[in-house]
């Protein structure tokens, strides 16, 4: 007898068998459950999305999340039919074709049925996905992969199902002991996750399908479920093999076969794990490779000879939208440790590292920090380069001119900025340009915060030739200081003051012009705003607001609204070989006022004719040109000239904590000037693919799952009809 017929007639019984069908009935009526709710929470989430947020992308939202489930739920009934088949095999090979069936063959026959069964359950949840291409248009990539996936993961489930039942004598037992299988395997589904022990998410059924589901074949996936079915199927046969034709002795030969074939299997496994370079390929497949990591991040990933270990800071109900990019880390590198924190379950470790907010990461590599944003590629990569170069970014502040005190905690200081710089991995000193006459080499950028005596000429020299020589500096140039300090620190509104009291010290003549010989008109003005957004905060007209900000590297990706008090006008200057743009600008119902008496006095209006301008009016502006000078040796790219000049510096004094998108744009100016961005990555979101379904069509759906499909396997079941037998041949094997 031959190995193909066995093999035909075992397929033949399957497909014929009551009971058969009545397994397609349930594992459909399962699938039909499954697909109903992934269908209206994806429904649901459609009609409450916002304009301008995540694309909504159906393979990801609702494709995605049903094979996880209909793969949940093959492990229950694989193991199932698995068991009963293989009690059967025996029997129905002589009934089949009249002629006992070797060992092999039963191995294989039982297999392959099994399988095709298996098969058939999967067309029948693949009608339900088939259904979507009516109302929308999924992606076909994901789709493959994701069906690729229960493939593979089906074949090796029924081959160690297989080697459960080779070592017992009965059905009964058999299917208890791969029933508790599978419960195991969906333990270790539940527990596993990106942060878990490589051994642990190895025997994660949910890890390795989530990655077919959503896009991605990875080759060590594939080695594995390929090396578990050849293994189960071997083991199985070799029981078969020693065990005495009574059976008496099938669990001892099996056992002895386990003992020795387990060393090797390990073996392989710790192969596939321990050697990335040569089974980490892994293939994206989705319409925009949103999961596929730049060659820039590869090979940061590559040069890291330490373990850099990633905490995501983030609530638990936003932890998937972090997930996937941090598991491509994980999976291009074993040096990679993840460690998910919930800032609501865990508020101490997150105020520890400084991430209150949800989607920060904090990278830990030879005891150096970098802070980034989580959902960002190119700041993942660009934190890898940084730390495994170990540069030193200190941020120098100017003193001896009555600037901001970084360590002062009064309301006008700068304490708490100071150490959100140092949480930036920043570290900040103070230095009198006067006394060192130079601006040391170390320095990232020298910052000038609110002075309120001008430079001497000596001093801007030094910070010329500084900016010639690739440095960068951040100006921020308060008006009429005497008037304003003192409405900082007592908190006194503008208009309650009496302007004319106030001396006007703080023209800073050296410092304006040099300034604008840079590419920034600090103007002599005050900038006035009257819409609401003032009362939203608590503030007057004098306190401008910024609510949507000019494009440029800085502005990417700001979208909080920010507050500028007692703020001056600075416009760009066109400079040849340098390149200004405004970066911070006000609202139409503001207008930069001259006449500071009169807005003492508290008289809110516009006069052009004594030199008001209308707005918008821009606070910021920066600065960017090649350097004058080449660059160092040591230094691995010419760094541009760069500079920042606000007309303000109380929008990061502590008493502004309470306006976020202060520190947001102060932080954002610091990493532009600190010309941070080494590698550049496009984001990649996912295309937007969505549903267009009526109440009506969503019912029709809904039939159609839970009772058309599992109807008509009923219906099969019915139709092969009687208890489960094979009809005898009329006549010999041929």
């Amino acid at each position: 007898m031959t190995t193909g017929r066995v093999i035909a007639g075992h397929v033949r019984r399957q497909l014929t068998s009551r009971a058969s069908w009545l397994s397609v009935a349930v594992f459909a009526l399962l699938a039909g459950g499954a697909f109903v709710r992934t269908l209206n929470a994806f429904l649901d989430q459609s009609d409450q999305a916002l304009s301008g947020a995540q694309p909504l992308n159906l393979n990801q939202l609702l494709i995605r999340p049903f094979l996880l489930q209909i793969g949940i739920a093959s492990l229950f009934v694989l193991a199932l039919i698995t068991a009963r088949a293989y009690a059967h095999q025996p029997r129905d090979a002589a009934i089949v074709h009249d002629a006992p069936a070797t060992s092999r063959q039963i191995v294989l026959a039982t297999f392959v049925g099994t399988l095709t069964l298996y098969a058939v359950m999967l067309l029948a949840s693949a009608a339900l996905i088939a259904v979507l291409f009516a109302f929308g248009s999924p992606e076909w990539g994901s789709i493959i992969s994701g069906y690729l996936g229960l493939l593979l993961i089906g074949a090796a489930l029924v081959a160690a199902a297989l080697v459960v039942s080779s070592l017992s004598n009965g059905a009964t037992t058999a299917t208890l002991i791969t029933g508790a299988l599978a419960l195991l395997l969906i333990a270790a589904t539940l527990v596993a996750d990106s942060g878990s022990p490589p051994m642990l998410r190895s025997v994660s059924v949910g890890e390795v399908l989530d990655d077919f589901a959503k896009g991605i074949i990875d080759i060590r996936h594939i080695a594995s479920c390929l090396l578990v079915t050849a293994l189960g199927l071997f083991l199985a046969r070799q029981t078969l093999l020693r065990a005495r034709p009574d059976g008496r002795d099938r669990f001892f030969a099996g056992v002895a076969w386990l003992a020795t074939v387990l060393v090797a299997a390990a073996a392989a496994f710790v192969t596939i794990g321990a050697f990335p370079g040569t089974f980490s390929r892994r293939w994206d497949v989705t319409a925009n490779r949103i999961y596929q990591l730049a060659p820039e991040t590869h090979a940061a990933l590559r040069t890291l000879d330490a373990p850099v270990r990633i905490r995501l800071f983030a609530q638990q109900a936003r932890l998937p939208a972090y997930r996937d990019r941090l598991k491509e880390y994980a999976a291009a590198s074993t040096r990679v440790e993840i460690e998910y924190v919930d800032v609501d379950a865990q508020p101490t470790l997150a105020r520890q590292y400084d991430a209150q907010e949800s989607g920060i990461a904090v990278l830990e590599y030879r005891g150096r920090v970098e802070r980034i944003n989580a959902a960002s590629e190119q700041d993942f990569t660009n934190a890898l380069i940084r730390l495994r170069q170990g540069q030193t970014r200190k941020i120098y502040f100017t003193s001896g001119h009555a600037e901001r005190d970084v360590s002062s905690t009064e309301r006008a200081g700068y304490s708490g900025i100071a150490v959100k710089l140092q949480h930036e991995n920043f570290p900040v000193e103070t230095i009198n340009v006067a006394v060192r006459e130079t601006i040391p080499p170390d320095a990232s950028l020298v910052i000038v915060a609110g002075p309120r005596a001008d430079f001497f000429r000596a001093e801007i020299d030094a910070l010329r030739r500084y900016l010639e020589n690739g440095g960068a500096v951040l100006f921020m140039v308060d008006p009429f200081e005497d008037l304003k300090r003192y409405i900082t620190q007592s908190g006194t509104a503008l208009f309650m003051m009496n302007p004319s009291s106030a001396s006007r010290t703080g023209e800073l003549r050296n410092l304006t012009a040099f300034v604008r010989e840079q590419g920034a008109d600090i103007g002599n003005d005050v900038v006035v705003d009257t819409s609401p957004m003032g009362q939203f905060l608590g503030t007057d007209a004098s306190v401008p607001v910024a609510v949507s900000y000019p494009s440029h590297p800085i502005t990417k990706g700001l979208t909080s609204l920010t507050a500028y008090p007692m703020a001056r006008s600075v416009r760009p200057v066109p400079r040849e070989g340098r390149t200004a743009s405004s970066i911070i600008k006000t609202g139409d119902k503001t207008w930069s006022e001259t006449d500071i008496k009169q807005l003492g006095a508290g008289h809110l209006s516009m006069d052009p004719g004594k030199g008001d301008r209308p707005g918008p009016v821009s606070l910021g502006v920066a600065v960017s040109a090649p350097p004058a000078a080449p660059a160092s040796r040591d230094d691995s790219r010419p760094r541009e000239t760069r500079l920042v000049v606000v007309g303000d510096s109380d929008f990061v004094a502590n008493y502004s904590a309470n306006v976020p998108g202060n520190a947001e744009m102060f932080l954002s100016i610091v990493h532009w000037l600190a010309q941070e961005t080494v590698v550049t990555i496009p984001p990649r979101a996912p295309q937007q693919r969505v549903l267009t379904m009526t109440a009506s069509e969503r019912r029709y759906v809904f039939w159609f799952a839970l009772l058309l499909i599992p109807g008509i396997a009923v219906c099969a079941a019915m139709y092969v009809g009687g208890p489960d037998r094979v009809r005898p041949p009329q006549g010999p094997p041929s």
